[in-house]
């Protein structure tokens, strides 16, 4: 409805103008008209009937239907009886260029091209007007994308859109400019939200699949192809558990964006793919579910889902990091460090061989650090470096063993350490802070 009005608008509008445009030659016709007809009245009173002649022949060119017009013939017919010659003789003898300028078919030919160039002005202009605020237009599209990541609701109960959310501009923005890459973002981000709001739609989830893919393949060159991509990767792993389609998504991220932001997510959900098979894809569901609410910080949902998955299916890998994942939560989001120590010892205790049980040690001197435990932190430090010599962070462990020993005051082991880092791990980002400790400690 909108569009329509503002197409009679436009409409209107270019009627009023080419009005305007005839309206005021025909104005100026009828001024120069009247000059002339006065110059020739003058020019007859003065016996100059040959310019008499000429003028009151060009003011009744310009303005022939004019209230002085019978006038102007009668007096033009004097003149010419005076000065001997017949109307057609003079018009033929003294046509001029301005006679021909003057002339309505060419004053009509003006009024044309200046319609046409009227209406190309407004197309040219009207279209970098339309890029402008297209280019707006995906601006604001993108500050309402965050309304639809966090899922705000709709203020009308039982509506999926509203103005006030910004949804309602994605549909206006839809109906104007119809067909364009935008427009396919706009389907994509309505279904995102609708999505936020039933997460458990399947229908929703569909849609939003065919709506990616159509992006994908009808704008292959877009700059918004890369989100869409990994979009697309996440909506298959988390919402319609086709691991194998997100899989694939995930692949073509790594083939075709090898520097993007989302690349080591990507890989490490192509990983947790590829060690759950088929018959492990219940407990996959599972986990997958527990890490959606965790990305919701929805912690305590996550968490019973995760001790579901561990009760249930403890002998699995996605056990071990669903444990893992419970950790993680009471170290770094509900701030209970006590609990999540106990959390990391089961990983130890009960998965020992597992590559997370060193990560899980080297987490319990984190904890203990975090509560400026220096003397248990040491102790967890030093298990780690005893029982996973090869982990990847073991320079950390050492640096960390240095830092806990200088705060308790036991500078010789601090000193020893440093140079053990310096000694056996020369490219470590802590050898210039070893260096700089040694030299501090050496003068005390």
């Amino acid at each position: 409805m909108k569009t329509s009005l503002k197409a009679q608008t436009k409409i209107i509008i270019a009627l009023i103008s080419v009005y305007v445009i005839f309206f005021g030659i025909g104005r100026y016709r009828q001024y120069v008209g009247n000059r002339f007809f006065q110059s020739g009245t003058q020019a007859l009173q003065e016996g100059n009937y040959g310019k008499a002649i000429i003028d009151l022949e060009r003011s009744l060119l310009l303005s022939p239907r004019s209230n002085w017009a019978e006038q102007a013939k009668n007096e033009l017919a004097f003149s010419q009886i005076i000065q001997g010659e017949s109307t057609q003789t003079r018009q033929n003898e003294n046509t001029s260029l301005f006679d021909w300028l003057t002339s309505s078919a060419v004053l009509a030919l003006a009024a044309v091209i200046i319609v046409l160039l009227m209406i190309g002005g407004y197309l040219h202009f009207g279209r970098l007007s339309r890029v402008k605020k297209l280019e707006e237009y995906v601006a604001y599209l993108k500050t309402v994308e965050h309304r639809i990541k966090v899922k705000m609701k709709p203020t009308v109960e039982g509506q999926n859109t509203s103005t006030y959310d910004g949804v309602g501009d994605y549909q206006n923005y839809i109906d104007y400019y119809k067909k364009s890459e935008y427009v396919l973002l706009a389907n994509c981000l309505i279904a995102e939200y609708q999505l936020g709001v039933k997460p458990e739609d399947q229908e929703l989830s569909q849609q939003l699949e065919k709506d990616y893919a159509a992006f994908i393949a009808s704008y292959p060159e877009s700059s918004y192809l890369e989100e869409i991509q990994q979009k697309l990767g996440n909506l298959c792993f988390f919402n319609i558990h086709d691991f194998d389609k997100a899989r694939a998504a995930y692949k073509v991220m790594l083939e075709k964006y090898p520097q993007s932001r989302w690349i080591k997510i990507a890989q490490a959900r192509i990983r947790l793919i590829e060690d759950n098979p088929e018959e492990n894809y219940e407990p996959l569901c599972m986990y997958v579910r527990a890490e959606r609410l965790y990305e919701d910080k929805k912690y305590d949902d996550s968490l019973e889902i995760f001790r579901k998955l561990i009760a249930g299916f403890g002998q699995t890998k996605l056990a071990i990091e669903a444990q893992f994942s419970i950790a993680e939560i009471y170290m770094y989001k509900t701030n209970q460090t006590e609990r999540a120590i106990e959390e990391y010892q089961k990983i130890v205790d009960i998965y020992g061989q597992s590559s997370f049980a060193g990560k899980a040690m080297y987490k319990i001197g984190e904890c203990y650090k975090k509560l400026q435990k220096a003397g248990e932190a040491i102790t967890a430090y030093e298990k780690f470096i005893a029982n996973y010599p090869q982990a990847d962070f073991l320079d950390y462990a050492y640096y960390y063993v240095a830092l806990c020993s200088e705060q308790l005051k036991d500078n010789r082991k601090a000193l020893d350490t440093y140079q053990k880092i310096i000694k056996d791990f020369p490219d470590s980002i802590w050898v210039v802070v070893a260096e700089s400790r040694i030299a501090a400690l050496s003068q005390k």
